[in-house]
């Protein structure tokens, strides 16, 4: 069985969802209800879900829109290396005015660079779809890292038990710590990534675990710490929590799991592009459109002079502008090209000046695009995903025998289900297998029992 949800209905933790399969003959042909139509359930684990976007498998001779924020048509699989591609310039000569290159080569290089191919067309590798996604990988759908939810623990008690060495309910001082740099939204002090919060409380471990990634921030456990006071009365004080905790990069996070890495996974990739990426925040794209303009507002006195690129952060970047001689000291503009990407610029880059040029004519022609930060942190920063996918299978070993499985006509998507106790009435005697019906219904995505080939559901 497969599904479709929106990645609203997670809330970024899609960790408590229950496929749910039933109906009678009947409420055939009604709404889900609980618990009529709840015969068969059971935990939807992590590598059961996937985060989605439209696939956009590589097809020679299109036209593809080089990417911006808020562009579409811009990125491409390519199912020979599973790598996602995105296109950073496909203009020609940096000509906004002119027609823009169609793509004839499929981009297959690995190294975390833009590369310029034989039909213009410049791409960027942003991630590697991971082999133990391919399940979610189809011609619609493309399937996206979730670096938010995917930390390799297929069950919440595996989870919890894991990060709680000295047991999942054990009682103790939970102490929150800033991911990253930030300002209050409220007060607009400023705080460092590492710095202590004042959200320290006492609770069990898992509970503090499960609150840390619920507020997104990092955590200290202090097991078997439930007593004194939890402020100082000193700003940010805490007699039981560490002032400051050290914050690990993605890169350094796997650095430190480099044997366990598997060869053909994201990860793997994500390590060899966080190593090698040297052009992080570098320009990627000049744009220039010189419609409308006469050819004395296009000539210059000087031969393709450089831009001088005035940044807070960036460094290195060389642009220039193409020209053709005219005449004795007379050069005509007809392009723009980068020499060099640089490093460390801002998003929006809107102060240059053209060496030997003292108007503004030509200067608000132009423009200069960079990536966004940390693109090799989280795939989502350039290829968004707006939906996640489930699939799933329900053996006939896991439905009890006087349940008639040929009969389900619904199937149900639970959100946060809670399960009656043991001394709730079942519907069946066989309590090995049997469901106990749900109490508390919070949200549920139901449609028809149907298999990927839309016929009824037989177990």
């Amino acid at each position: 069985m497969s599904s479709n949800l929106s990645k609203e209905l997670f809330q970024k933790k899609p960790d408590d969802f229950l496929l749910v399969l039933g109906g009678t003959p009947e409420t055939a042909g009604k709404p889900f209800e609980v618990i009529p139509d709840s015969l068969v359930s059971r935990k939807i684990a992590k590598n059961e879900i996937s985060l989605i976007a439209d696939n956009n498998i590589w097809s020679s001779g299109k036209k593809y829109t080089n990417w911006s924020p808020g562009a579409s048509n811009y990125y491409i699989f390519n199912p020979e290396n599973r790598l996602v591609y995105v296109l950073v310039d496909n203009l020609q000569d940096g000509r906004k005015d002119l027609e823009t290159n169609l793509s004839t080569v499929i981009p297959s290089h690995i190294n975390p660079e833009p590369q310029k191919y034989s039909d213009g067309c410049s791409w960027f590798p942003v991630f590697k779809v991971d082999f133990l996604k391919e399940q979610f990988l189809s011609e619609r759908d493309l399937p996206i890292p979730d670096v938010q939810t995917e930390d390799g623990y297929l069950t919440l008690a595996e989870k919890y038990n894991t990060l709680c060495s000295s047991g999942a309910t054990t009682s103790g001082s939970c102490c929150f710590y800033y991911k990253t740099d930030e300002i209050d939204d409220i007060t607009s002090v400023s705080y460092s990534a590492g710095t202590l919060t004042k959200e320290t409380i006492f609770s069990t471990c898992y509970e503090c675990q499960k609150m840390a990634e619920s507020l997104n921030r990092e955590v200290t456990f202090l097991s078997g710490y439930t007593l004194g006071s939890i402020t100082t009365g000193i700003t940010l004080g805490n007699p039981l929590c560490p002032p400051t905790k050290i914050i690990k990069t993605i890169k350094e996070k796997l650095e430190e799991q480099i044997y366990d890495l598997i060869p053909g996974s994201f990860e793997e990739y994500q390590k060899y592009c966080l190593d090698n990426f040297t052009t992080n925040k570098g320009i990627i794209r000049a744009e220039i459109d010189l419609s409308g303009l006469s050819d004395s507002e296009l000539t210059l006195s000087v031969p393709s002079p450089f831009l001088v690129v005035k940044d807070t952060e960036g460094t290195g970047a060389q642009i220039q502008l193409l020209t053709n001689e005219i005449g004795y000291n007379q050069h005509k503009v007809y392009g723009i090209q980068i020499v060099n990407s640089g490093i460390g610029y801002n998003q929006e880059i809107v102060d240059f000046s053209i060496t030997g040029y003292s108007g503004t004519t030509l200067i608000n022609k132009i423009d200069l695009i960079t990536l966004p930060d940390a693109v090799y942190d989280n795939p989502e920063i350039l290829v968004p995903a707006d939906r996640y996918r489930i699939i799933c299978t329900v053996t006939s070993e896991q439905i009890s025998p006087n349940v008639l499985s040929e009969s389900f006509t619904k199937y149900a998507i639970i959100k946060n289900p809670k399960l009656a106790g043991t001394n709730a009435k079942k519907r069946y005697t066989d309590t090995s297998t049997a469901f106990e019906p749900l109490q508390l219904l919070i949200t549920a995505i139901t449609g028809p029992c149907v298999d990927d080939n839309g016929l009824p559901c037989v177990a």
